[in-house]
């Protein structure tokens, strides 16, 4: 408890010496009676007992006790409220001030937005501040801005800051700014207050605690949320193809959310290159995504910019989205092999099924590279890898081939050539013990085997990979000799899609991150089996390729708000600029990487395509779109809010409860009370020894 205004008690302290003064006077200047009868005789005796002897002592406590609450009174008692310890004396309060600065702040229903109620919130704060308070504040969004070096007592300076800021383009770094605020808290080494002013919406909120905040430090929640959190927007597309061949269609799933209690029935439309235009009806149940399923015809060779819209609400970023599809005259296939490219080696016989055209004119082009010549610059392009014929893996090819699958989600098959796949296979599976659908023992060939042959006995018919088989097609595969394989175990990971007459597996998959991995216990080679002298056999390795990765694509994008770098050619940057959606100019870093390339920086400012012209021709285009988990406006629980076991976090709102914070709770009233009461209190015992007085 503090009293604020403590140094009047000096002067107000001798009042409550009043009543001892009156009773001592009393003593010394006794009342003369005379009387000539036998009441005056009672009376005395009556004053001669023991409770009236003690009665003035008795009246003067109370009336002692009725004039110290009424001083109190006039020191303005204040109790402390939200862990706060007694004032000492110090120039002065150091308040930090987090501003969720994310997009979902400026989601506007019915003419409000969450913003605007934290700007009137901070005012509060600012006007509850005497003059020798320091205050900062920071704006939270995908990066941290201060308004001040460190705190500072120019308070109008700080409402200015707050009311010319943009509006929030990305999400809220909470964390980060709470970082910054602990280190500057602990350079002034004094007690102080975190005000954390937020919608609190979910996905913000996941990563923030209260673990690094100094002890003393005192936390307190101000929520701007708007009652009505509705929201509906476009969170992403998923395509089902990873390669677009010109002059195809493109087809995928829109994935829609519907962020509110009604059933959301609208219309998507999908331009393409700002000419093509199709609409897809839908109807989304309350609070639920729905996948809405497309199929568009893309043109030519190049660059392709798709917009899907939905009817904008009140946040219509999300309500928009933005991709770009590179559409391949050709896909190009990556053959990994360390054997001569000769007529009767495996490699010669994948190549020329991946594309049996002299011309190469099919859809498929084969790229052959050495082992230890893979690079991620051989990689750019690619999303599809064929291993035959190898020396074992270097760890940093077997790392970047991990890399390719887990990180980029490209797809890999491995067919088993000779001895020193074993070692490879074991490297690629201690780099991730989840990637091997089996693994191979040791070698056996026409020696080991009965009749110098084995034969496939069993598979998975409904695997895509295998659609070459189904039916009538599956006594193909009995024609299927091979001489060469591997004695294996099953791993459990993935799936054996095909078995060895033995038991032992001879086809297998399995999901690798974001990739997929397709292993092979055999080869095409002529001394190995007689797949290349069937007539399926280029069939089913285009069947393989084409069912590679048969799950649904999400396509990459650049985050609202975030700052984008990207490689481009010096060329097409040379007398040429970067345009926004508007197809207006914007200004960019640059910084050179070498004679040809050169890396530019810059942040967007609002969704759509940033794009690159080099005369007519579209050499890039980056779409931006909102981060998906900004679209769900529903707030986290308050009882879920950060504590930690030295802080203490407070939920708190409006202009009293900032007071309440400053000085405590004003509590002169039950000082007043409690001197009515003690008065009431000695009214009544005086009228009682009155009475007594009188028997």
């Amino acid at each position: 408890m503090n009293f604020l205004n403590l140094p009047s008690l000096l002067y107000l302290l001798p009042l409550a010496a009043i009543p001892l003064i009156i009773h001592l006077l009393n003593k010394k200047f006794p009342k003369v009676l005379m009387f000539s009868n036998i009441s005056f005789i009672k009376k005395s005796l009556s004053e001669r007992s023991k409770l009236f002897r003690l009665r003035h002592i008795i009246m003067v406590i109370l009336r002692t006790i009725a004039i110290l609450l009424l001083i109190l009174c006039f020191l303005m008692p204040m109790w402390n409220k939200f862990g706060a310890e007694d004032k000492e004396e110090e120039a002065g309060r150091f308040v930090y001030i987090i501003l969720d600065h994310s997009i979902s702040m400026y989601a506007e229903h019915q003419g409000n937005r969450p913003a605007s109620n934290a700007t009137i919130e901070i005012e509060k704060i600012i006007h509850s501040l005497s003059n020798d308070d320091a205050v900062n504040l920071y704006l939270a969004g995908d990066t941290v801005t201060r308004c001040f070096p460190r705190a500072s007592k120019q308070h109008a300076e700080l409402l200015a800051f707050l009311k010319n800021r943009p509006d929030g383009k990305g999400t809220a770094h909470i964390e980060t700014a709470k970082n910054l605020a602990a280190r500057d808290i602990n350079k002034v080494a004094k007690p102080a207050e975190i005000f954390i002013v937020s919608d609190f919406q979910r996905e913000n909120w996941t990563m923030v605690n209260l673990e690094n905040i100094p002890k003393q430090t005192r936390v307190f929640y101000v929520d701007t949320a708007l009652k009505d959190r509705s929201n509906r927007a476009i969170l992403d597309i998923e395509l089902t193809q990873s390669v677009v061949l010109a002059n195809s269609s493109l087809s995928g799933s829109v994935r829609i959310a519907n962020y509110s209690n009604q059933t959301y029935k609208d219309n998507l439309e999908v331009l393409i290159n700002n000419e093509q235009s199709q609409i897809y009806k839908f109807e989304i149940p309350p609070q639920s995504v729905g996948l809405i399923p497309i199929e568009e015809w893309v043109g030519g060779a190049g660059l392709h910019q798709i917009k899907l819209s939905i009817t904008p609400d009140g946040m219509p970023q999300d309500n928009q989205y933005f991709l770009t599809v590179d559409a391949r005259d050709k896909e190009e296939i990556l053959l990994l092999t360390d054997l001569d490219y000769q007529i009767d080696h495996a490699n010669y016989i994948l190549g020329a099924a991946i594309n049996p055209f002299k011309d190469q004119s099919g859809s498929l082009v084969t790229k052959v590279l050495p082992s230890n010549s893979l690079s991620e610059v051989q990689l750019t392009g690619i999303q599809k890898v064929i291993i035959s014929g190898i020396y074992p893996l270097t760890d940093e090819t077997a790392e970047l081939l991990m890399r390719f699958m887990e990180v980029n989600g490209g797809r890999v098959v491995y067919f088993m050539e000779g001895i020193d796949d074993i070692k490879s296979i074991q490297k690629l599976h201690a780099l991730s013990d989840q990637t091997m659908p089996f693994l191979p023992d040791r070698l056996l060939n026409a020696k080991n085997l009965s009749n110098g042959r084995i034969q496939l006995l069993k598979g998975d018919f409904n695997s895509g990979f295998l659609q070459t088989f189904a039916k009538e097609h599956r006594q193909s595969l009995g024609k299927i000799d091979f001489y060469r394989y591997f004695q294996s175990r099953p791993t459990g990971n993935g799936e054996v899609l095909l078995n060895f007459s033995d038991g032992t597996p001879a086809m297998g998959v399995n999901y690798v991150g974001g990739g997929q991995f397709l292993l092979c216990n055999f080869s095409a080679a002529e001394n190995a089996s007689n797949l290349a002298s069937r007539n399926f056999f280029p069939i089913w390795i285009q069947q393989i390729i084409e069912q590679l990765d048969p799950r649904e694509i999400r396509q990459d994008f650049y985050s609202l708000g975030e700052p984008m770098a990207i490689e481009i050619w010096r060329s097409d940057m040379k007398q040429n600029q970067f345009l926004d959606p508007n197809m207006e100019p914007i200004n960019v870093d640059t910084q050179g990487i070498n004679d040809e390339r050169m890396l530019i920086r810059f942040s967007p400012a609002e969704v759509g395509h940033y794009q690159l012209y080099k005369g007519q021709r579209l050499k890039v285009s980056l779409p931006v779109n909102v981060t998906r988990k900004e679209s769900n406006l529903l707030k986290l629980d308050k009882s879920k809010l950060p504590t930690s076991t030295e802080v203490t976090g407070y939920v708190v709102t409006g202009a009293q409860a900032y007071d309440d914070i400053k000085e405590g709770k004003n509590i002169f009233h039950y000082f007043l009370i409690g001197c009515l009461i003690f008065l009431i209190i000695e009214m009544f015992l005086f009228q009682y020894f009155k009475r007594l007085s009188r028997i």
